[in-house]
């Protein structure tokens, strides 16, 4: 199994989040996370998010809307 979040969390950690876009509401994901780097686009769903509170409490990285 691919370690999807754990990647995701390496990824933001190593600096490369750029930002983060809300899902549309007719949409299963509640982010998607944009990367420098392929793939750009990392869909999360919402009850997943708590995987990343901590992490992006203290990132700072404005959302796009």
């Amino acid at each position: 199994m691919y370690p999807y979040h754990n990647r995701c969390l390496q990824r933001i950690r190593s600096g490369e989040l750029l930002g983060i876009e809300q899902a549309p509401p007719d949409s299963e994901y509640a982010l998607i996370l944009l990367f420098r780097t392929y793939p750009y686009r990392r869909p999360i769903r919402a009850h997943s998010l708590w995987r990343y509170a901590e992490v992006l409490k203290g990132e700072g990285i404005r959302s796009k809307k």
